[in-house]
């Protein structure tokens, strides 16, 4: 993709160049090389930072949040996009495993699960291995490919729940999955049929960090994209 974009940036310069000012101004054999050597250069930079990038194992972030809605400490893990199709089989089952490893009361899953058709049912196998509740709302892949399938796989999952625009509870914390959406007023549209109980802590599920304002009026404690 880099190196298209070079190309087509390169391309779009010189038919420019060509429409207002005439010629492409020709360039000595020195600079050619050095030009070609630098966009060679760039182009393997790059796809080497890429690589290391998409390969290296991911950082686990901690956080510590106080609420009064709460009686004693909750630990949960927040996971998200591991696109499973564009990653290998493996790499989903070490993810989900290094997150069981921690030893959550609850896990959420904000979308991405999948990014391919071409899954079986049993490569899910690996979420029923969880010792506890995941909560999971679908992101936009999910939609890319045939998500009503998807939905009835999961469903067959018993430690997963499926948060499909509903509300959840788990001890002292509601937690709301909206279903990924992106037509105008469509969160706004969701919230008021899931109203929230001003005494209990509230979690919001969704997929794209999009209209925060509006989630904190609507009174959840936190919002996890």
């Amino acid at each position: 993709h880099f190196s298209f974009l070079i190309a087509l940036a390169a391309w779009l310069l010189a038919l420019l160049y060509r429409l207002f000012k005439g010629r492409w101004p020709s360039l000595t054999p020195n600079c050619s090389r050095a030009l070609g050597a630098l966009y060679i250069g760039l182009c393997i930079g790059v796809v080497a930072v890429a690589s290391y990038n998409f390969n290296k194992e991911e950082a686990i972030v901690e956080l510590q949040i106080v609420s009064n809605k709460l009686t004693r400490p909750v630990s949960f893990v927040h996971i998200s996009d591991i696109q499973y199709g564009t990653t290998s089989k493996q790499e989903m089952v070490d993810k989900l495993r290094r997150v069981y490893s921690l030893k959550p009361e609850f896990i959420v899953f904000t979308g991405d699960l999948v990014d391919f058709e071409g899954y079986a049912t049993e490569d899910f196998d690996v979420l029923k291995e969880s010792p506890v509740p995941i909560y999971f709302e679908r992101g936009n892949h999910e939609f890319y490919h045939d998500p009503t399938r998807l939905l009835s796989d999961l469903n067959q999952i018993d430690t997963l729940r499926l948060l499909i625009n509903k509300m959840d509870s788990i001890g002292e914390i509601d937690i709301v999955g909206i279903d990924f959406g992106r037509t105008p007023g469509y969160l706004g549209a969701q919230f008021k049929n899931i109203p929230l109980s001003k005494n209990r802590f509230s979690i919001l599920l969704y997929h794209e960090p999009v209209e925060i304002p509006l989630g904190v009026a609507h009174g959840f404690d936190l919002l996890l994209y």
